[in-house]
């Protein structure tokens, strides 16, 4: 028997009906809640039957695919982004607050992580790494534009160019640095974590932390809107949000 904590209202119907079809359902998620959205999803479509396809890309590469006519049901995006797409009609209903990433660091399992305690620590180690990987600001990659800008207030921004290896998303920095092609990578901590490749920094200088609030919402083409919003249901419930911290992000919806 499913428990009752876990289901909101908007999904009680849904999920318990006789009546009801399984549906598939496409994800546009980006890089940085792929996981938590995959991680999210498995458990719904146990529980419910439905399908989830997901389609994973930056910030900008998803309002190209979009504003292009691609099809989505469920909308996983970062708020500036949603913010957008809302006002171009994109959504159905308020998308709410999902999650919060973090910046972190990633090196190869087995070496060494070097010291980033400090602003300046930072700094240094990214002058002395031979190479970087970062995600692809080009493709409005939020963690991306933002190091690139951080570079730039720290007065290194020509030093970083010549040493920098540009992935179209997060997850592929995670795996540059795995298979050794960068000796460090940097973007969000959940497109990290993932890869067993790597060692994952624990802590960023909150003086140079970025957290980007992701929200979660229901596409205005959703064929059918219902499972649609069950599934973002679904993603805000308390054991839901539960799952986020282990793998790497903040919850940040008030749990139903």
């Amino acid at each position: 028997m499913l428990k009752t904590s876990f289901i909101a209202a908007a999904t009680l119907a849904l999920l318990l009906s006789a009546e009801s079809r399984a549906a598939d359902l496409v994800v546009f998620s980006t890089g940085s809640m792929s996981e938590p959205m995959k991680e999210i999803g498995e458990e719904f479509m146990h529980h419910t039957g439905h399908k989830l396809t997901y389609v994973i890309g930056t910030t900008g590469a998803l309002q190209m695919r979009l504003r292009a006519g691609e099809h989505s049901d469920v909308i996983a995006i970062s708020a500036e982004g949603a913010d957008a797409l809302a006002k171009e009609g994109r959504f159905d209903g308020a998308p709410e607050p999902f999650a919060r990433s973090v910046i972190a660091i990633a090196v190869k399992k087995g070496t060494r992580m070097p010291d980033i305690s400090t602003p300046e620590k930072f700094k240094q180690a990214m002058l002395n790494a031979k190479s970087i990987s970062i995600s692809d600001p080009k493709l409005s990659s939020i963690s991306g534009v933002y190091i690139l800008s951080l570079f730039e207030k720290m007065g290194i921004a020509d030093e970083m160019k010549r040493k920098t290896l540009i992935k179209p998303v997060g997850i592929e920095v995670g795996s540059a640095v795995a298979n050794g092609e960068a000796e460090i990578g940097v973007t969000f901590r959940s497109e990290l974590m993932p890869n067993k490749g790597v060692t994952v920094s624990e802590t960023f200088p909150e003086a140079i932390q970025s957290p980007t609030l992701y929200v979660v919402g229901v596409s205005k083409d959703a064929k059918d809107k219902d499972a649609a919003r069950a599934f973002v249901a679904y993603a805000l419930t308390r054991e839901s949000q539960a799952k986020l911290k282990p793998i790497g992000v903040e919850a940040a919806a008030r749990a139903r």
